[in-house]
């Protein structure tokens, strides 16, 4: 866990106490929508500057930050969360969107401004900007009623905006919202973004982690990446052993080779949104169409001992070619995951029964989380 830098004029233990009881994910989403904000704004600080967004600004940036998570990684935010019923009125089709695309972001946001009203995305910040103020005004609330929280914590915030110093201070101008956020709270927030950023962070993938305690790598889960890494590492191995002996497309039956003209792809047989990873052993050689026909979807079980096959063949085939020390360095993750010696890596039978339980594991997991299932590729599509 982070700690948070002292600092002598703002009261940085109430800081610290931003996410404690935390039920619901909306505190940490709204905060991290002001980082967002604050990032995205690119402000000259100064000690007297006065920064202000409005309610919808920021809420517009919490349904953006919460789609990723739920709608393309499946997570749960859990059972109190109303977040997925105010996305699941958005219409927006990311699926002939790449994830890691510039432009995915944007059209997130504009599909976001223009059905604000329709997906009743303000309901979102209905308490959640003044109980993120609670911390510092914990002795003043304790023991009001929930009706009169809201107004008090405003009021508080105002009347002691210079004083106590909260993070921000509530206005309304013509029934619009804002927060202004603290000028001293500003300047610690930019001194500290990586380490601010970070706490926020690791707090949100430890809430999302007792939500979700059989998904994996929940940190690679809370935003996509701004790049996907290259592949050219895993094509080489593959390369490596189709030039040692031809294989097929486990979907189509379609023959290649590395030395014919036949265009293939490396699929994550599990959804790189599943696993959020590139490791060898998820990775074969497929036609470009089924590839680009099976998206995010679980293929059928139908497959499973066909994609076996083919990472025996892998295994098998680059131990022709490399040497002993460049064959271990490349199945170190088969190893390593499937919990293999390099030894019984080149066992069918054993390997067979790691890679078999590994992939039957994930199936049920990601179809648990609502991920497309039972896939079968269709040469009509």
């Amino acid at each position: 866990m982070a700690t948070l830098p002292h600092a002598n004029d703002i009261n940085v233990a109430a800081f610290s106490q931003l996410f404690a009881s935390t039920t619901n994910s909306y505190k940490l989403i709204f905060f991290k929508a002001i980082l967002n904000k604050l990032k995205e704004s690119n402000l000259a600080i100064n000690h007297n500057e006065m920064v202000t967004f409005t309610f919808n600004d920021l809420a517009e940036e919490m349904v953006a930050l919460c789609w990723y998570p739920q709608q393309f990684f499946h997570l749960s935010f859990g059972i109190q969360d109303q977040t997925n019923a105010v996305l699941d009125k958005l219409v927006f089709d990311p699926n002939k969107i790449v994830v890691t695309n510039p432009n995915t972001y944007k059209e997130l946001r504009k599909a976001i401004k223009q059905q604000f009203n329709d997906i009743n995305a303000i309901e979102l910040l209905t308490y959640v900007p003044y109980r993120l103020l609670s911390p510092f005004f914990s002795a003043e609330l304790r023991g009001q009623k929930d009706a009169v929280k809201n107004s008090l914590t405003a009021q508080l915030a105002d009347t002691h905006f210079d004083s106590v110093k909260p993070l921000y201070k509530i206005s309304t101008i013509k029934n619009n919202k804002f927060i202004s956020i603290h000028p001293d709270w500003l300047q610690y927030i930019y001194s500290n973004l990586a380490i601010v950023e970070y706490w926020c962070d690791f707090s949100l993938v430890l809430y999302l982690q007792k939500r979700n305690p059989n998904t994996p790598a929940i940190s690679s889960k809370i935003q996509p990446p701004l790049k996907r890494i290259s592949l050219s590492k895993q094509q080489k191995s593959w390369q490596i052993a189709l030039s040692n002996k031809p294989t097929y497309c486990i979907y189509t039956g379609d023959k290649f080779s590395a030395t014919d003209k036949t265009v293939y792809a490396l699929d994550h047989y599990m959804p790189w949104s599943l696993v959020a990873h590139d490791q060898l052993w998820n990775l074969i050689p497929v036609t470009s169409s089924a590839n680009s026909s099976k998206s995010n979807h679980i293929p059928h079980h139908y497959y499973i001992d066909k994609m076996i096959e083919q990472q025996f063949h892998l295994v098998t085939q680059t131990k022709l070619v490399f040497s002993s020390l460049q064959w271990q360095k490349s199945m170190v993750d088969h190893a390593t995951d499937l919990r293999l010696s390099f030894d019984e890596l080149q066992n069918p039978n054993s390997f067979e029964r790691a890679l078999h339980s590994t992939l039957t594991s994930l199936t049920a997991t990601g179809t648990q989380m609502g991920f497309g299932a039972n896939w079968l590729y269709n040469r009509r599509e």
